[in-house]
């Protein structure tokens, strides 16, 4: 199990340990795609960064709004398949388009897009593993949760008890 120093070890404590993992996890939800950055905004749901792995070159174009067809109100099939690598265009193309409503924020790493603790704490942990598996220091070479963990989530018991058994742990 880790503890507090292991969650937050970079400066500035654990607010702004807090604020990178919400940046870590947040994605936009495509809506009229309207002021979304195709290459800086994390929109593409996948992977770690979010983003295109097609490298921009010499692309002119900057919004998602700019890859839907303004007749038809879908991806423009044909743009996207020039301009992106065929991983990148079918991950666009598989993503439905909300025209008339707003590009949204949501939570990367579940299904609703609501953010939880529980999930944050996935996040921060996951990171903390890549981190060690990087430097090449041992320690558990698992990808698996501590089992203490799952059983602290597994209880039958209010979430506030949960959170108190894992500060506690």
């Amino acid at each position: 199990m880790l503890n507090q120093r292991q969650i937050c070890p970079k400066r500035g404590g654990a607010f702004l340990r807090g604020l990178e993992v919400i940046r870590k996890g947040m994605i936009w939800r495509v809506g009229d795609g309207c002021n979304l950055n195709i290459w800086r905004d994390p929109w593409l749901p996948r992977g770690i960064s979010r983003r295109p792995i097609t490298p921009r070159g010499a692309c002119l174009l900057s919004q998602v709004a700019e890859l839907i067809n303004p007749v038809t109100g879908e991806w423009d099939v044909q743009l996207v398949k020039e301009v992106f690598w065929e991983e990148d265009s079918a991950v666009i193309l598989a993503l439905p388009v909300h025209e008339g409503r707003e590009n949204f924020i949501a939570w990367h790493f579940d299904n609703h897009g609501r953010f939880s603790v529980r999930s944050s704490y996935k996040v921060c942990r996951d990171d903390i593993m890549r981190e060690r598996s990087r430097s090449g220091a041992q320690g558990s070479s698992s990808n698996e949760p501590d089992p203490i963990w799952k059983m602290i989530w597994q209880i039958k018991a209010p979430s506030k008890v949960k959170h108190f058994l894992w500060r506690v742990s």
